[in-house]
């Protein structure tokens, strides 16, 4: 009976802050976005952070995301981001995690895993929230400071990468976001706006450590993830120069400069993925991109984008897309048309 009063009690703050938020992002002005050509050969996601306020914060809605036959929207960035729904629903994937989210949901996104919406439902925006490290915590500054980025990557690989707006914690997260969307879309000094965001920003962080249940130290785990991202990116620029290659992963291993055996596991955990997976991809991708933008053959494809013959590819790109190579390039020629 108690605990039911109270939850009763708790949901007019919590539908209360969650509308205060919502209302406010509704009035912000919202900017159209496809994750191509945006994302390049390496599937990387680059963007550009102001040194005195390096922090992005984008109203995002997707108006091509169902002519997208087959797109590829998994990526990784060294940058931190969080994504708030707005309106609609749909599912993301974070590695092999697959979180079904609706608005007031908080997605909370390992940067270095491919990561990416596997499935949207209705109109959909979202506030996306990009930052570096140095956002939160200085190179030279205290350990204690690393802290704060231990819910976007140093969740157990168990634990979905979602805080729900029916969380007991929600309401503290959403009245936080709330005081960082306005810093940040408001008028002000940069100092000001620089300021009152960090202040907003380390209380979503703070509260989502403690959701998590993450209280150890961070600071040594980041510079572990940064060394795991500085051999992600020489794999990552090898395989831009070579997929097409028979590649092995003992070759990939060499670039990183690791056993064949520590590779796999390093590839694993850093992006969610298998590296014999992510290669295939790789290739349907490439191949994809062949079959929308030229006439060459599908033989032809298969030979330039490393698939060992025509048959092969069809299967790979049957089993990815859910259609036969001809059919993608039919459907994607209708879709432009």
């Amino acid at each position: 009976m108690a605990v039911a009063l109270l939850a009763r009690q708790a949901l007019p703050t919590l539908l209360n802050s969650l509308r205060r938020l919502l209302d406010f992002l509704a009035r912000q002005p919202c900017e159209s976005f496809s994750i191509t050509p945006a994302v390049d050969a390496r599937r990387h996601l680059a963007r550009t952070f102001a040194p005195e306020l390096p922090l992005l914060l984008k109203l995002y809605s997707f108006p091509q995301y169902r002519h997208m036959i087959g797109e590829q929207w998994m990526h990784w960035h060294e940058y931190f981001e969080l994504i708030v729904p707005v309106r609609g629903e749909g599912q993301f994937q974070v590695g092999a995690q697959v979180a079904h989210f609706r608005p007031g949901d908080l997605l909370v996104v390992d940067n270095l895993k491919l990561h990416g919406v596997a499935q949207l439902s209705g109109s959909h925006r979202s506030l996306v929230i990009l930052f570096p490290t140095e956002m939160v915590a200085a190179p030279s500054g205290p350990g204690a400071d690393h802290a704060f980025l231990a819910p976007l990557c140093g969740r157990p690989e168990d634990v979905p990468p979602i805080l729900r707006g029916s969380a007991a914690n929600a309401p503290a997260i959403h009245a936080a976001l709330l005081g960082l969307a306005r810093a940040y879309f408001g008028g002000g000094s940069v100092e000001d706006r620089f300021l009152a965001a960090k202040l907003h920003l380390l209380t979503v962080l703070y509260h989502l450590r403690a959701h998590f249940g993450l209280g150890q130290d961070f600071q040594d785990e980041l510079k572990r993830r940064q060394q795991r991202q500085s051999r992600l990116q020489q794999v990552f620029a090898w395989l831009t120069v070579n997929y097409a290659e028979p590649v092995t992963q003992p070759q990939a291993a060499a670039v990183a400069g690791m056993s064949p055996s520590r590779f796999r596991d390093f590839f694993k955990l850093t992006t969610g993925r298998t590296f014999v997976d992510y290669l295939r991809d790789m290739r349907l991708n490439h191949a994809a991109q062949m079959l929308r933008e030229s006439d060459v053959s599908i033989a032809a494809i298969a030979a330039a984008t490393g698939f060992a013959d025509q048959s092969y590819l069809h299967r790979c790109f049957k089993s990815r897309h859910g259609c036969a190579p001809f059919d993608y390039r039919r459907q994607a020629r209708v879709t432009v048309g």
